[in-house]
């Protein structure tokens, strides 16, 4: 299973580096007006889904995948040995911290919001008509 581990983990920061590299070579481009196709905002965006996807690896290396390498080796080496399981909360409070819109949406359910009370008042009108000259004959 460490095998599985490190070897994921090789193949996820190789790949993190060359999208990194990847991003800035074009951005670098792109400011010597060299016609991409490609535009600034676009390199923006893959930077901030790249930063998301790295902190996404990193939450489950640092909550799971060490605490079990601590469990399963430190006791073999008679060290003492821990356990974290917070991992399924931290990796939400990641998305959430990182990604704006899901920041806001959190934020403007929890804040309370200023409810207004609209009393409705039915009003009757009542009309009587007068009676007509031929009922007074």
């Amino acid at each position: 299973f460490d095998v599985i581990m490190i070897g994921s983990f090789s193949i996820a920061i190789s790949l993190a580096l060359l999208t990194y590299h990847y991003i800035i070579s074009v951005t670098s481009m792109i400011l010597a007006k060299a016609d991409t196709g490609i535009s600034l905002q676009t390199l923006n965006l893959q930077f901030k889904l790249l930063v998301a996807v790295c902190a996404q690896t990193f939450v489950p290396l640092v909550f799971v995948y060490l605490p079990y390498l601590g469990v399963n080796h430190f006791a073999a080496l008679g060290l003492p040995s821990f356990s974290i399981d917070s991992f399924p909360a931290w990796d939400a409070m990641i998305i959430l911290f990182l990604i704006r819109d899901y920041r806001e949406g959190v934020l403007s359910m929890v804040k309370k919001k200023k409810t207004t009370t609209n009393e409705t008042t039915w009003r009757s009108v009542s009309t009587v008509q007068p009676l007509s000259s031929d009922t007074q004959n």
